[in-house]
């Protein structure tokens, strides 16, 4: 989503907060909300025209948005953990939402970073009272928009195969972010120069 009023670009990772993060940043129009939201896969991204511009997004415990989008994606809702790691959305809304990594989005091909900044959804305030310095605008409190209510911590999800599956298929976002399974806090990183 290009901000040009903050010379922000914000990359929407799905089920990481991301309608939070629009509505704290403000309407856009329907062309700004759509540009660059999926980061380096978007047909819009030039890395040269872009150069000058913050570039943000949020990421998300790989497991817990993992489990998110299990339950929130229509084609994937009713079936099993384990069948759904085994036979993910590979297109469109659903892949977006659920099994294209985080990764995906936020480096280029070459194992470059393509954003400056990095909010962790689990410190999500933080992040944002960062953001907003840097941008020079007032903090605010966070709305919290769209959580899922009767859903499963990932913890008790993930039995010792659907880890092991869910290891080999989000193998980039688990080394690139830092998370872990068994400390679902911050991720390793946070900012780039």
């Amino acid at each position: 989503m290009l901000y040009e009023d903050h010379n922000l670009v914000f990359i929407h990772q799905r089920k990481c907060a991301g309608s939070t993060a629009y509505k704290f940043l403000g309407p856009l129009s329907r062309e700004d909300k759509g540009k660059y939201q999926n980061g380096v896969t978007d047909k819009y991204w030039d890395e040269a025209a872009l150069a000058d511009r913050l570039k943000v997004a949020i990421v998300r415990n790989p497991w817990d948005r993992f489990v998110s989008g299990w339950k929130y994606c229509e084609s994937t809702k009713e079936n099993s953990l384990l069948e759904t790691l085994k036979n993910p959305p590979m297109e469109g809304h659903d892949y977006r939402h659920l099994t294209r990594s985080q990764v995906a989005a936020l480096k280029y091909p070459d194992g470059r970073w393509a954003v400056d900044m990095l909010i962790s959804f689990e410190d999500l305030q933080t992040g944002f009272d960062i953001l907003c310095d840097h941008l020079k605008i007032e903090k605010k409190q966070l709305p919290v928009i769209n959580a899922l209510k009767d859903r499963p911590t990932y913890q008790a999800a993930f039995g010792p195969e659907e880890q092991e599956v869910f290891a080999s298929l989000m193998a980039d976002d688990i080394e690139s972010l830092g998370y872990s399974f068994d400390k679902p806090g911050v991720p390793g990183i946070t900012m780039y120069p």
